[in-house]
């Protein structure tokens, strides 16, 4: 088969636009008002998270607690510990490292280790991107909505 023929052929090609099995779809399409303003947890919806993860197995949370770490020790550097956005990377930190890590990791920076991140606010390493975010009010991800919680039992636990 000739090149030439290859392009003709790849030139008069019909392309077909695919359409909706009925006419009448866009009736069924629930729209965002009748909803409201529901919560979504997109924080971690990154493409790279489940890989960073290790998939199911979790192979890769030491890995991926660190560098969140990291991100906590710029934040910190650079905002100081009590800013929001320091307090939300500080939440996912707990939520994604092992207990038994977090403790080392908080043990080496009050050891030292970390200060050149800390006191001056200084990149852990060449080429490293801040990835902490503000604290979100229009539409809530996972720390605002668990912020927002009243965290009060809904029962009353002395009446067992």
């Amino acid at each position: 088969v000739s090149v030439l023929y290859c392009v003709f052929v790849y030139k008069n090609r019909k392309t077909t636009t695919k359409t909706m099995p009925h006419e009448d779809y866009r009736k069924y399409k629930i729209r965002r008002e009748d909803i409201g303003n529901v919560p979504h947890f997109s924080d971690l919806n990154n493409p790279h998270f489940a890989w960073g993860r290790g998939g199911g197995t979790g192979g890769n949370v030491l890995r991926q607690s660190m560098l969140e770490y990291f991100q906590w020790l710029h934040c910190i550097g650079n905002w100081g510990e009590d800013h929001s956005m320091c307090k939300k990377q500080r939440w996912f930190v707990e939520k994604m490292t092992f207990d038994w890590w977090l403790e080392k990791y908080d043990d080496k920076k009050d050891l030292g280790h970390y200060d050149y991140t800390i006191l001056y606010g200084a990149a852990p390493w060449r080429g490293f991107v801040p990835q902490y975010q503000p604290v979100k009010e229009n539409r809530k991800g996972m720390y605002e909505y668990w912020a927002d919680r009243n965290h009060e039992p809904h029962f009353d636990p002395d009446g067992l």
